[in-house]
């Protein structure tokens, strides 16, 4: 079996699906939530208000919810 076989993964595979369980959560009524971006590094020059709504999670686009395999 060569590498290319060996590592190759069909679209829409468990490991897709993984990554967007990892990141995506949904709620008891069907809403996908996220975590905001921004908040990993570079705190310092944020002040405390931008930091307090980035550590909110929001919901995510409806239109992108076909993507996601949870």
């Amino acid at each position: 079996m060569t590498y290319y076989t060996r590592h190759y993964k069909q679209p829409g595979s468990v490991c897709v699906a993984k990554a967007s369980a990892k990141r995506f959560w949904v709620t008891g009524r069907g809403k996908i939530v996220r975590r905001c971006a921004g908040k990993q590094h570079l705190l310092g020059k944020k002040n405390t208000k931008r930091k307090k709504r980035l550590s909110k999670m929001v919901l995510s686009r409806i239109r992108m919810a076909g993507y996601f395999i949870l």
